[in-house]
């Protein structure tokens, strides 16, 4: 979510991030890098919380630079609804303001929980804003009322499995990657499918892309 939130400027748009962080100096940096990329926050601060913190390891030689590892330091806890109604209120006063879209970026962290995610739905629907959802797993119901969910191909059967049926989360249709094979966008008031190639590319480091 942040990465994507931080290109939004690049291309001439406003970007809000929301989400959780720790009282700790990582939440100090986190901010002065939002402000220098130009993107607005409404981050929630709970007792107790450590900001999520990915530190890379890169081998600098004469070629360049080449990437090691990554080591993650992250707590996976699930907010509690009273801090999850006042995230969805924060939100709720966002879209008030105007807003072109609602991305809901899941990292089974333990943030979006239904008593978050529901009431933005809510929202975004009653004000036709498109709400477009990354999941991570195959529990797909919370976000039923969004407009597209876009998984990659191991998500999408994970989702078949389930009891519920996935298909039905989403208004408009289901965006699955395929790595080098590209996109497959699956439209729900289509009976066909729409394919995205891709275009390869060299990369250096494929943690977190």
């Amino acid at each position: 979510a942040l990465g994507d939130s931080v290109e939004v400027p690049v291309l001439g748009g406003k970007a809000t991030l929301m989400g959780r962080v720790g009282p700790d100096q990582a939440r100090h940096r986190l901010f002065a890098l939002l402000d220098a990329a130009g993107v607005g926050s409404r981050l929630v601060v709970p007792r107790g919380y450590a900001t999520a913190v990915k530190e890379r390891f890169v081998d600098v030689g004469a070629g360049g630079w080449r990437h090691l590892l990554r080591v993650d330091r992250e707590e996976v806890t699930p907010v509690s609804d009273d801090l999850a109604g006042i995230v969805a209120d924060k939100a709720i006063e966002v879209m008030a303001g105007g807003l072109d879209a609602v991305i809901l970026s899941d990292y089974a962290k333990g943030f979006l929980v239904p008593a978050l995610v529901r009431p933005v739905i809510d929202a975004a629907n009653a004000r036709g804003i498109p709400v477009l959802v990354d999941p991570k797993g195959g529990d797909w119901e919370r976000f039923e009322g969004a407009d597209l969910i876009k998984c990659n191909e191991d998500e999408a059967l994970d989702a078949s499995d389930d009891s519920y049926d996935a298909g039905m989360a989403c208004r408009m249709g289901l965006l699955v990657t395929s790595g080098e094979r590209g996109m497959t966008l699956h439209r729900q008031d289509e009976e066909e499918d729409f394919e995205v190639p891709a275009r390869p590319v060299s990369v250096v480091d494929v943690c977190g892309c």
